[in-house]
């Protein structure tokens, strides 16, 4: 800042803001070495970044928090689908990660994940801090393998069909 003249510190803000939006959620100060403009503000930031950097947010805040976003603004249909949000829960802090439960994680769109992180961002106050959002989806319904104890259906077939065959006559016809 000593060394740009004729700049308003408002312009130069602005000109963040327009150049690296991916870092809107950052705390941003402008401060001068030379005069020592707003170093005392430099600290106390700080503070507050570490704050929001430890937060653990609880379950059930989250998930009321969560039906509030979903009603405002609702996921998009994608193929015919529509993205089902069953719940989120904070999995772990420093930094900050959350997990979505959801019916398909393909149904989540840039714009519907951008708007749940930004509404993360704004209703619990995690400012300057980056964090992780993760999708994971229902499990899908495997059918049950048959344990090594019992006899597969295919044995089963077989020896009945052994048992068939020998008991047959001669007389009877295939």
């Amino acid at each position: 800042w000593d060394l740009v003249k004729h700049f308003r510190m408002e312009h130069v803000m602005k000109g963040l803001e327009l150049e690296i939006p991916f870092l809107a959620h950052c705390p941003k100060i402008i401060i001068s070495a030379k005069t020592g403009r707003n170093l005392p503000r430099l600290f106390p930031l700080f503070d507050t970044v570490l704050a929001s950097l430890s937060q653990r947010i609880p379950t059930h805040k989250l998930n009321k928090a969560l039906m509030g976003w979903m009603q405002q603004y609702h996921a998009p249909m994608i193929h015919g689908r529509r993205l089902r949000i069953y719940y989120m829960a904070q999995i772990d802090v420093r930094p900050p990660q959350f997990v979505l439960f959801v019916n398909s994680p393909l149904l989540m769109d840039a714009s519907y994940k951008r708007y749940i992180t930004n509404q993360l961002r704004s209703t619990f106050a995690f400012e300057g801090v980056p964090f992780i959002l993760t999708l994971r989806g229902k499990e899908s319904k495997a059918r049950p393998q048959p344990s090594s104890d019992s006899p597969s259906t295919l044995d089963r077939d077989v020896s009945a069909v052994a048992h068939v065959i020998e008991n047959l006559e001669d007389n009877d016809v295939f």
